[in-house]
């Protein structure tokens, strides 16, 4: 696999502004000098505010500003953190301004995660991590099955594993959205198309009965060549 040209602040800034279709003003870049103190790889933030930027088109009257913090939010939100603590972190003024309660601030972080520009980023970032961990998917999707169809295990442990294999197997709500990787080549275009086919192939034979997880997890999906 190509290693990933490096970004400095110099691409970055250029890259990032032709995506938004917008100048970033020295107040944007202090802003994000400042977020990048909470990621180990502070690349990893600055590749995440390119990544998400269809979000700016999504939501009308959007600043720049408004973007960096909702990105900043969700990218801690997906590391574990609550809203509350995401909110806490990324509005600090408005929650020393209003002096509120943990109740009150809660709301304000769940209203805010529920809003329009959130929403649209989050929706590449699950879909984002639903793709990156299709293979820990599939193994649990295995072990499930594997319990599920155990007569020797309780009735009640078979219960939980199927219910629990029915939720895993319910894919993100927005599978449509498009994950902008930064670039797209000949090559990787046909290999999402062959990977969709084969998606589809197995979705297909598997609600009829022909195959299973495990025929799935096992299955190879390139031809190896002949030593």
């Amino acid at each position: 696999m190509p290693k990933r040209p490096e970004l400095t602040d110099e691409s970055f800034y250029k890259q990032f502004g032709s995506e938004i279709k917008r100048d970033i003003t020295s107040k944007d870049k202090d802003i994000i000098e400042d977020i990048e103190e909470d990621f180990p790889d502070p690349e990893d933030f600055k590749r995440k505010l390119i990544r998400f930027s269809d979000a700016v088109f999504q939501v009308s009257n959007i600043s720049t500003t408004e973007y960096i913090r909702a990105v900043w939010f969700c990218s801690l939100y997906a590391q574990g953190k609550s809203q509350l603590e995401c909110y806490r972190k990324v509005f600090p003024e408005r929650v020393a301004k209003k002096k509120q309660g943990n109740s009150t601030i809660g709301n304000s972080a769940s209203m805010y995660f529920n809003s329009m520009l959130v929403q649209a980023i989050w929706k590449q970032v699950s879909v984002a991590d639903h793709m990156l961990f299709i293979d820990t998917r599939f193994k649990a999707y295995q072990v499930l099955e594997e319990i599920m169809d155990d007569h020797m295990a309780s009735k009640r442990d078979r219960i939980d594993a199927a219910g629990k294999l029915a939720t895993l197997l319910k894919p993100p709500k927005e599978t449509e959205v498009r994950v902008n990787i930064g670039y797209q080549s000949k090559e990787i275009k046909a290999l999402e198309e062959k990977l969709g086919q084969i998606a589809d192939l197995q979705l297909n034979q598997l609600q009829i009965g022909n195959i299973n997880n495990r025929d799935i997890v096992e299955a190879e999906i390139f031809e190896k060549d002949d030593e």
